[in-house]
């Protein structure tokens, strides 16, 4: 009875989640993939916004999160894509995230989300994206970003966007 009732109505009021923030990155190649490190969960700039509810299960990596158990997960993702160089522009700017991927040019192929970048301002661009995916224990995630028209970086410390550049994903339901 235990089975199906307390632990069913545990998993229900505290599920399975992680929100990490993206780590400030070096600078990138106009015109390539880049994979977004993330920080520690409940460090960084967007420390006040990530959590990792299963203490380190699903934040055991430098660029993932991993589905703890099988299950439906909502995955939800935003970046912010500056300029490298001082008053540089970025053109066009979009960001993928994928299943078990670590190469970002093998990101765009494979990703179950993708999203365009909008304008901030000539140098930052700016966006968000969400899906439901089912996952097995074990399996992860990670995101990857690509920018035209010159040098760029995930995040920007001057405009505080590092809360802006995040990761997250919870358990939703079982398998159908």
């Amino acid at each position: 009875m235990n089975v199906h009732i307390r632990d069913v109505l545990g998993l229900l009021m505290a599920p399975p989640g992680c929100r990490r923030a993206g780590k400030m990155s070096g600078s990138k190649d106009a015109g390539t993939w880049a994979v977004l490190t993330l920080e520690p969960a409940g460090q960084g700039a967007g420390r006040g916004h990530s959590y990792d509810s299963t203490g380190t299960a699903m934040s055991d990596s430098a660029i993932r999160i991993t589905a703890p158990r099988d299950g439906l997960y909502e995955v939800n993702a935003g970046a912010v894509i500056g300029s490298y160089q001082t008053d540089g522009k970025i053109g066009y700017a979009r960001v993928a995230v994928a299943k078990g991927q670590t190469e970002g040019s093998q990101f765009e192929a494979n990703a179950f989300v993708k999203f365009g970048c909008h304008r901030i301002r000539n140098s930052h661009r700016s966006g968000t994206g969400t899906a439901t995916i089912p996952l097995r224990a074990g399996e992860w995630i990670a995101m990857a970003g690509y920018a035209e028209g010159g040098a760029w970086m995930f995040s920007d410390d001057k405009e505080n966007a590092g809360a802006a550049t995040y990761l997250e994903m919870r358990w939703v339901g079982d398998l159908p």
